[in-house]
């Protein structure tokens, strides 16, 4: 690789590596996460955007979500699109393969890829092979490359409309527009279409505008599902041959990619100055100061909490047309919501840090309720892919009505959204059999269906989350809101009947028996009636948001927190949970912090009394001995999902979590930095210190807020937005006194 001297190309990979080794993106590892199960993807994009220009591996198995797996050695080329530590592969299109062949050609080229010869920051990546030179960098529609093939290479790029990670093209359309080409992808992917009975596969279309910018002419030859472009280069050139791709999508039309190209246009360089310049803005709100390791770990989070939701709006305003928009026609499209995963911190983290942002997605979801009769379960892309279980949709638009961030003209759409998806004829049959009072049976009986007892638990929650909302909101925008509050609050209490008193678990009617004898620490991917959990980890579900409801349920706060104490005993877990999404099980145990059921149980023993067991627990889970959260490819414990592991060890090292989703409260627990300090949108700080903080002061034994001690066990979102000093006083030995005068 003697041609990697050349001037023009070691200014692409020193600039990255120079931002990797200083300045704002020192303590950044995009590569986190891209290998173990993590499901990360090491592509350049900025945040929130459309495009995320991503190496493929060309991959199809579950470890290969993203497109990109760190163990691999294998790429087949650039896409446009990869998703974000996903449990389910979809997205990859536009797949763009540069060849360097004698001829044509017209397949994949599976190259070799040296990882020591790659190189990603925030908002560029940047990949050496044996001939050929990529730098990639993204705005929030367009994704640049700059290609360079080495001397006397004949240079060509495909680009393939057949390949999609995980997912089928269906149809789709290619051609020359003046400097480059234009076209669309229709394809499936996961995910079912609601209300076919699991028979229609959710569908979803890409356009794309590419131009191209060289100083030779080029040719298109369009073979099935490819437009392979060649440049007609003398064989005998001494020199590299270069060639700038910049390719623009959209969810509307071709028409709205052209003007998405139009409005970031750009040459490799100032977009790529512009992404780091908009990153470098994101990363300076957020300043830590804790060991190096920890550091790294928030600040690489950071980065992976603000990559998704993905803008799904056109640079004009425009939206899809299978998107309903609000009546005022404002605001911006969002898209990438698997809200089973992220109602339970990655919603709550974007409503503390970017809010504008949050209310955009809550916007959203509130629109596309107005054309489809429910709020979005999965949105991938315009579709709804009704993947996972429940409806928690309501719970982000409850927690957003409940901190004041759906603005006032859209609070009875809001309401409206609530109403109709807890109602609405599509949900599951759990729904429909809380309304009539009777809990549902069990997968291997009459008229059960898998996971029917994780759906009645966190149905519940969620009724009880649109409960809530309607209670308060009933004065002012709906004299029937208080008669639909009180049927909901007595759905949301309907966990209760699932509980057997005699096995001390949550059931369905009718024991399961194809699986043998019962057992609590059974769990297997919607082979009985649990999702992707056991029996122990489902048993906490309702303390997300009635812990004194549950504590009365299992015989009083003390048998509830015995019950939690078992959740974190050495079982062989592994063993045991037969379910590849379980992952990061804390020693064993039946904590299995890879996956979202168990991520508040932690924060439970706040409501029982016990905060130092708050205090205990998430020590030890981010403690380096646990192997949890470690720096490198394979250093989170299981899916990222969207953010959701990011948003928890964000908000766990700070010092506070959301355990309730729809509370505005956020419980305190044990914060692991020395001080941290938050700019808000609006200009406030909340700042936190630590005093005394040393590994052998796990407890706190007092907080301030504000200089004023409190004496309850968390703190609400309203204080935080007002701009706060939070003080955490720690030291060896459990305050058993702490909180002993909380009011609720």
């Amino acid at each position: 690789m003697r041609w990697h001297a050349h001037d023009f190309v070691r200014r692409d990979m020193d600039t990255c590596r120079g931002l990797r080794r200083s300045g704002a993106f020192v303590d950044v590892d995009v590569m986190w996460g891209t290998g173990g199960t993590g499901h990360m993807h090491p592509g350049a994009s900025v945040p929130f955007g459309m495009v995320q220009l991503s190496p493929s591996n060309g991959g199809d198995g579950w470890q290969y979500s993203s497109g990109y797996h760190s163990s691999s050695n294998r790429f087949i080329g650039m896409v446009h699109t990869a998703l974000s530590g996903t449990g389910l592969p979809d997205f990859g299109d536009l797949l763009v393969v540069p060849g360097a062949s004698t001829g044509r050609g017209g397949g994949r080229l599976d190259l070799s890829l040296k990882h020591p010869q790659e190189c990603a920051v925030p908002g560029r990546y940047v990949l050496a092979l044996s001939n050929v030179m990529i730098a990639a960098t993204a705005s929030e529609h367009v994704g640049v490359q700059r290609i360079m093939w080495k001397p006397r290479a004949a240079p060509h790029l495909i680009f393939d409309l057949g390949w999609g990670q995980g997912s089928t093209t269906i149809a789709h359309e290619v051609i020359r527009v003046g400097d480059g080409i234009s076209g669309w992808r229709k394809s499936d992917g996961f995910g079912r279409v609601p209300g076919t009975g699991g028979t229609a596969r959710a569908r979803r279309t890409v356009y794309f505008s590419c131009a191209f910018h060289s100083r030779a002419a080029f040719e298109v030859l369009f073979e099935g599902t490819q437009a392979i472009v060649s440049w007609d280069v003398n064989s005998t050139q001494l020199a590299p041959f270069v060639v700038e791709v910049q390719c623009a999508l959209s969810a509307v039309s071709v028409k709205g990619a052209e003007g998405n190209l139009r409005a970031e246009e750009g040459g490799f360089h100032e977009v790529a100055a512009r992404a780091t310049h908009t990153w470098q803005r994101e990363f300076s709100r957020f300043s830590v100061n804790t060991e190096l390791p920890m550091r790294r770990l928030l600040m690489s989070a950071l980065y992976r909490t603000l990559l998704t939701p993905n803008l799904l709006s056109d640079a004009d305003g425009a939206w899809p047309p299978a998107m309903p928009r609000l009546d005022d026609g404002i605001g911006r499209a969002y898209s990438t919501l698997g809200t089973w995963d992220t109602f339970r911190a990655a919603s709550p983290w974007l409503s503390l840090f970017r809010p504008s942002v949050y209310t955009d997605v809550v916007r959203t979801m509130i629109s596309w309720a107005t054309g489809h009769r429910r709020l979005p379960k999965w949105l991938l892309w315009d579709r709804e892919t009704n993947v996972m279980i429940a409806y928690h949709g309501v719970a982000i638009v409850a927690d957003a009505l409940i901190k004041r961030l759906v603005p006032p003209a859209d609070i009875r759409a809001a309401l409206t959204s609530i109403n109709a998806t807890t109602s609405d004829h599509y949900n599951e049959p759990v729904a429909q059999r809380h309304a009539a009072g009777e809990r549902m049976p069990s997968a291997d009986t009459a008229g059960g269906m898998p996971e029917a007892v994780s759906t009645g638990l966190e149905v519940a929650v969620d009724d009880a989350c649109a409960a809530r909302v309607l209670t308060r909101e009933s004065m002012s925008h709906d004299r029937h809101a208080s008669g639909t509050a009180a049927r909901l609050a007595e759905r949301g209490r309907m966990y209760s009947a699932y509980y057997d008193r005699a096995r001390g678990y949550f059931l369905g009617t009718g024991a399961a028996v194809r699986y043998g004898p019962f057992a609590y620490h059974y769990a297997h991917r919607k082979a009985n009636d649990f999702t992707e959990g056991s029996a122990l980890q489902y048993l906490f579900t309702p303390a997300l948001t009635d812990p004194d409801g549950l504590a009365a349920l299992v015989g009083g706060p003390d048998k509830l927190a015995i019950r939690l104490e078992s959740l974190f005993e050495p079982r062989r877990a592994r063993a045991d949970l037969n379910a590849r999404d379980v992952t990061g099980c804390l020693n064993h145990s039946q904590y299995c912090h890879g996956n979202e059921p168990v991520h508040h149980a932690p924060y439970v023993f706040n409501s029982l009394g016990k905060p130092w067991r708050t205090q205990y627990w998430i020590d030890r889970i981010l403690s380096p001995n646990a192997n949890l959260y470690r720096t490198g490819p394979r250093g989170l414990p299981g899916n990222e999902d969207t953010g959701q592991l990011s948003a928890w060890l964000l908000f766990s090292a700070l010092g506070f979590y959301p355990r309730d989703p729809c509370s505005g409260r956020y419980e305190l627990g044990r914060p692991t930095v020395h001080r941290a300090s938050l700019t808000l949108e609006g200009g406030g700080l909340l700042n936190i210190e630590v005093h005394n903080q040393r590994t052998e002061h796990p407890y706190v034994q007092r907080v301030m807020l504000n200089e004023l001690e409190l004496n309850q066990s968390y703190i609400t979102h309203e204080e935080l937005m007002r701009g706060a000093k939070l003080e955490f006083f720690m030291g060896a030995a459990p305050n058993y006194t702490l909180f002993n005068n909380e009011e609720t």
